[in-house]
């Protein structure tokens, strides 16, 4: 069959970090021969703008599912106009201890029990 280049998507603010770590890796995997990615650059006003939206469709006031759902909306408006479903790195942070502060335990056992007492609490979201 025909090769067409895997479509990607990364919203974030422009330049921001997640933006130019995604602009690294697609270099990496072969640029735009190999990668179609597109890039969803939102402004502060723009999230504003849309929480209230966020709020209605998710049903909650929960601080972080919303802040969590804003790139996630971006997101969702902008991949929808090129493929019908998209696979996330939602919860990758969880997954593997990505967050900063699993740099403070001293041992193993501490990100491990971290990281269990996340996982139980999932069911609560």
């Amino acid at each position: 069959g025909e090769f067409k280049p895997i479509p990607t998507f990364t919203v974030g603010m422009e330049n921001s970090p997640d933006v130019m770590a995604a602009k690294a890796v697609v270099e990496n995997l072969g640029g735009e021969e190999f990668i179609d990615h597109k890039i969803r650059c939102f402004t502060p006003d723009e999230v504003f703008d849309t929480i209230p939206k966020i709020i209605y469709h998710m049903e909650t006031y929960e601080a972080e599912l919303i802040r969590s759902s804003i790139p996630n909306w971006f997101l969702a408006e902008a991949a929808a106009k090129d493929v019908k479903m998209v696979l996330t790195g939602e919860g990758s942070d969880e997954l593997f201890a990505g967050y900063l502060y699993f740099q403070d335990a001293e041992t193993p056992t501490q990100v491990q029990n971290e990281l269990r007492r996340i996982y139980g609490m999932l069911g609560n979201i």
